[in-house]
């Protein structure tokens, strides 16, 4: 009996198989390009049931859970009035002073856009008199406040 010995191994024993060769080869891989790289897109009934949420976390003191949903929203709609306030609202419950500041003006600016020529309503009016009553600035805090309390409203 003659012993077989093989000095190289055969060609199967080196190449692994083709689903696994694919793995193991990083250029192979599926390479992310722009598209898989953008944010998700929502659906206008996606936002319009994140804005309720948020709204509902805002009503029972839960203001801090409302915040990610609400700047989520705004990313996908940077003009929009209604998310602009009910984060201003919640940056208004968490005490966030300069925040809601910031967002009170740009809630004015879009109100002005929208067609709205007096900019903000009533209760803006008194919110941003808290606000700027909060930050010690209190002239102003007395300017808008009369504002709210004027009897045609603003």
């Amino acid at each position: 009996m003659a012993l077989l010995l093989k000095s190289e191994p055969s060609a199967a024993a080196i190449t692994p198989p083709v689903g696994m060769n694919r793995q193991m080869q990083p250029a192979a891989a599926p390479r992310m390009t722009g598209a898989s790289r953008l944010r998700p897109q929502f659906s206008d009934e996606d936002l319009d049931m994140a804005r309720s949420l948020s709204a509902l976390h805002i009503r029972y003191g839960i203001a801090h859970e409302a915040v990610p949903y609400l700047m989520m929203i705004r990313r996908e709609r940077p003009q929009d009035i209604e998310t602009t306030r009910l984060l201003a609202l919640a940056m208004l419950k968490l005490g966030k002073w300069n925040e809601a500041d910031h967002l009170l003006s740009e809630l004015d600016v879009l109100a002005a856009r929208s067609g709205n020529p007096d900019g903000f309503g009533r209760l803006e009016a008194l919110w941003r008199s808290l606000v700027l009553f909060k930050t010690n600035r209190f002239r102003e805090a007395r300017d808008w406040f009369s504002k709210f309390t004027s009897a045609k409203g603003y």
